[in-house]
């Protein structure tokens, strides 16, 4: 009974992390469009977020606190500011307002229903209990449980994918590109080891065994990606960034582990946001997986900086791949014609 009554998390702290995290997101991406005054794409921006029926409004806000552009409503619900910067200037701010209906908690019913199932069977199995302890039965039978296999954690490359239009696409778009990408991904991943995972309605994350991926194959299998999803046909745009993180197993071995999982041992908002701040068809780099590059393939690479990494706690240096040589490159190129062309016999 107990387990069934305890209380989940805290509604109030659901919305909070909520409207923060998302405040601070929109004035990440959207401090350049302050900076300009662009008050089309601002609305744009505002209408899509509003669509969410977890967010009643938002409000766009220059340096002198005068609105600039504004979607829904604002006169009731918490409202959580954030200031959008770049370098050390502040562009304006954002202000979300989130609809407290909507972090409601779902239906008791399954709870009374469990209650009532449990003092149904509760005196039966104590009488049942008792007759088995007269007889002189309190032995238990030993059943053989194989041993779990243990753990062993390992550093594992993790390749960020974000859907960098994300805002401009209504929820069923942004639904369907995100799908695009992890089955693009599971592709990947097909060809070097790893895993992919959904990150709703930002992306997908792809976790590549680092004992059979070297560095260098891990950036072949980012730019890999970014060509798949470059010929395939989606309404998606993506930027992608490839560092590592510590895996609690090696990522072909792991069968259930989805975007929580992921969440609890990486700041995925701050991988998102770097792969944001990369270009078109190409690769950031980590500096731990620039220096894992043998000295020739750290060619590939030169040094990347953005105003926004100084807002960016222990942030380190970065490194920009734009194209492979040419040997890569070709098999690149054949690995992404026989997957597409696979995908599309399938289709």
């Amino acid at each position: 009974m107990l387990a069934v009554w305890t209380p989940a998390n805290s509604t109030n702290l659901e919305i909070t992390r909520y409207g923060e995290t998302l405040a601070r997101t929109l004035a990440s991406t959207s401090a350049g469009h302050l900076l300009h005054k662009d008050r089309i794409e601002l609305a744009v921006i505002a209408n899509n977020t509003t669509a969410y029926t977890e967010v009643s409004g938002l409000i766009f806000y220059n340096t002198n606190n005068e609105i600039i552009a504004m979607s829904g409503s604002s006169e009731s619900g918490e409202h959580f500011p954030a200031p959008a910067t770049l370098g050390d200037t502040i562009t304006g701010y954002v202000s979300v307002v989130l609809n407290s209906q909507a972090f409601e908690p779902a239906s008791q019913l399954w709870r009374w229903l469990a209650t009532f199932i449990l003092l149904f069977i509760a005196p039966a199995a104590t009488v049942i209990i008792l007759q088995i302890s007269r007889r002189g039965n309190r032995s238990l039978p030993i059943v053989s449980v194989p041993e779990a296999k243990a753990f062993e954690p390992q550093q594992s490359f993790f390749l960020t994918v974000n859907l960098h239009n994300q805002f401009a696409l209504n929820a069923q778009a942004r639904q369907q590109a995100v799908e695009d990408a992890l089955s693009m991904a599971q592709e990947v991943c097909a060809i070097h080891h790893g895993i992919a995972v959904e990150a709703p309605s930002k992306g997908v994350l792809l976790m590549l065994d680092r004992r059979s991926v070297s560095a260098s194959q891990a950036v072949c299998a980012s730019m890999l990606m970014q060509k798949l999803l470059e010929q395939f046909e989606t309404v998606g745009r993506f930027r992608c960034y490839l560092s590592e993180v510590a895996s609690p197993d090696s990522p072909v071995e792991i069968n259930t582990f989805g975007f929580a999982e992921l969440s609890e041992i990486v700041d995925i908002d701050t991988h998102m946001t770097l792969a944001a701040l990369s270009k078109s068809h190409t690769v950031l780099l980590a500096e731990v997986v620039y220096k894992g590059l043998a000295h020739n393939q750290q060619a590939w690479a030169e040094p990347f900086t953005h105003p926004l990494l100084d807002d960016l706690d222990g942030a380190e240096s970065l490194y920009l791949v734009k194209e492979l040589p040419v040997q890569q490159q070709q098999l690149i190129d054949s690995q992404g014609t026989l997957i597409l062309d696979f995908n599309q016999a399938a289709g």
